[in-house]
This record gives C-alpha cells, structure tokens and sequence, in this order.
C-alpha cells in the first residue's frame, strides 16, 4: 500500500480515463472531480484516510442541494471508478467505495418514440431542407439517411457518428459496434456487438457511400472528411419544422431514434434477449421497459416501414 493524496489520486484516476476510456467520459470525471468531489473531501487529505461513512456523507451533502439522484450516481460512480483503480495499482487495500449502494434511479422516462407515419415525415421534410446542389459546408445535411440508419439498427449518436464503412459488412448484412481510440470513443459498457442491418439501413449507408470521402472512413463527415461534433441543435429545429415536438418527458431527441428502433423490434415480436444483444445493454432489465410493446404480428416488420 502507498499512501497518496487525494488530489494526486485523481489525476493518476484522470490520466488512466484519458487512455483507456472515451473522452466525454474524462469531461464529466474532470468536471466531478474538480468542482464537486474534491473541495468536499479536499485535495490534501490522504487517499487511505477515505471511509465509507464519509462517501456516503458526501451523497447525503449532493442530495441535500436538490440535486436528483441520477446525477448523484454519476458522481458516486467516478468515485467508486477512482478507488477501484487505487485498489487495482495498489494504493489502497480495499476501495471504501465498494460498500455504498446506488440511490434509486429518479430519472424522467422517456416513453416517446416515433410511429412509422412520424418517421415518414420527419425524413421527408429532412430531404426538402436538403439543398439541391452542393452542401452547406457547417450544417449537417444527412438527416434522412441519419434517421433511417437510426431508426432501423438502434445505434446511439455517439456511434452513428464515429460509424465506417469498415464496420458494416454487407455481405453478411450487419454492422460492428467496436472501440475507436482514433475518436477517443469506446461502447457503452466496453460491449462490441453486432446489429444486422434491414433494407432502409442498407439503404441509407449505400446513399452515404455514394458520398464517401477519399480520405475518410467516417459514413457521416464533414466536407473535409472529419467527424461532425454535436449536432443535436439542428434535429431539434428539424423536428420544429415537423411539428412533430412535445413537451419533456415526451419531447423527440436524437436519442429518440433509438428507442424507435427498440419499440418497432418489440411491437414486430422479436424478443427481449435479442433486443438487448442488439441495443447493447449491459442488464435485461433496462430492455425490460419495451416489455409492454412485446404484441407479435401487431405491426409490419421492419423491412416493411416507410422509411424504406
């Protein structure tokens, strides 16, 4: 054992997230760390002097701020994250961590997904958008083969927007979801999967194909063949000119388009094992929320949509 500081901790904690995990990741951590984590037990306090009674009196602290209880085990998580890598590098015996529990997930469940009359519209208003010649070269202007694409394999924005063409195997007619250290981007839950692709996400990639950069792998790039950064702000406006937004819970997000893809597998029958390998959850309960919709035969497959 090797006694540390805890701010000299957390940047041991840091640099291993820099290398070994996704970026947005080390935001978030650096963000908790710095703002939150560390002025409550303070940098110069030794790391073996961290006690589960005192973690848990940090989460009592956050919860009396108002703060929900989603974004407190987010917190929670980077410290239980930290100790484990003290414990594994030996810097510590046990991690104090392992001991305090999770709160009860409070987080607002969005049930909204969209109809295939919806995805009709919202791709047929995308492609209207579109300019007919050449592109608007700091506007994403793939929103119709991003939503088909979306809408049919269940990927998140985070891999659809890091997704080659190395990655789809048309032959076999499916795609790889692996780790890209290039884009500092890994899965969730570290799982490389498989998602086979029906006809409109066949569709979409060969469109996408079409465009391809001489010098990109990238199935959504810029003009310069890099990779867009966040887009969110322009499928919001698209779907304003749809008419098609609701007020939160219900409201439509990019992520929306995920959860359309595990609604129709669900209504279409397929079953919740396959679903998760496919969406890439790490629990069956958290595919368990599509239970519900689970009606064999009470809408079209997939391959049968507008969308295609």
């Amino acid at each position: 054992m090797v006694p540390v500081r805890l701010g000299e901790r957390a940047l041991l904690h840091l640099a291993d997230v820099e290398q070994h995990q996704a970026r947005s990741w080390l935001v978030k951590q650096r963000n908790y760390l710095n703002h939150y984590i560390l002025p409550f037990f303070g940098p110069k306090r030794m790391s073996t002097d961290i006690s589960a009674r005192l973690i848990e009196e940090y989460v009592t602290s956050r919860r009396k701020t108002g703060l929900k209880a989603t974004t407190t085990n987010k917190e929670l998580s980077c410290i239980k994250a930290m100790f484990r890598f003290a414990e594994r590098r030996r810097y510590i015996l046990n991690s104090p961590a392992k001991t305090v529990r999770l709160l009860r997930d409070d987080s607002d469940v969005h049930s909204r997904f969209l109809t295939y009359d919806e995805c009709l519209r919202l791709v047929k208003v995308a492609g209207e958008a579109r300019p007919e010649h050449g592109v608007r070269l700091h506007q994403f202007n793939h929103w119709p083969e991003w939503i088909m694409l979306a809408c049919h394999t269940g990927l998140r924005p985070g891999e659809q927007g890091t997704l080659e063409f190395s990655d789809i195997d048309p032959v076999h007619g499916f795609l790889t979801i692996r780790r890209k250290p290039h884009f500092h981007f890994h899965p969730k839950n570290y799982q490389l999967r498989r998602v086979p692709l029906a006809d409109p996400a066949r569709m979409a990639i060969q469109k996408m194909a079409e465009l391809k950069h001489g010098t990109s792998e990238l199935v959504f790039h810029r003009v310069d063949g890099s990779k867009w950064g966040d887009i969110a702000g322009s499928f919001d406006s698209l779907v304003d000119r749809t008419g098609l937004q609701r007020k939160a819970p219900d409201n439509l997000t990019m992520h929306s388009l995920r959860h359309t893809f595990a609604s129709w597998c669900s209504l279409g029958g397929l079953s919740l094992r396959r679903l998760q390998a496919f969406l890439g959850h790490k629990s069956i309960t958290t595919t368990e929320r599509y239970s519900h919709l689970a009606i064999p035969g009470s809408i079209p497959h997939m391959q049968d949509s507008p969308a295609s």
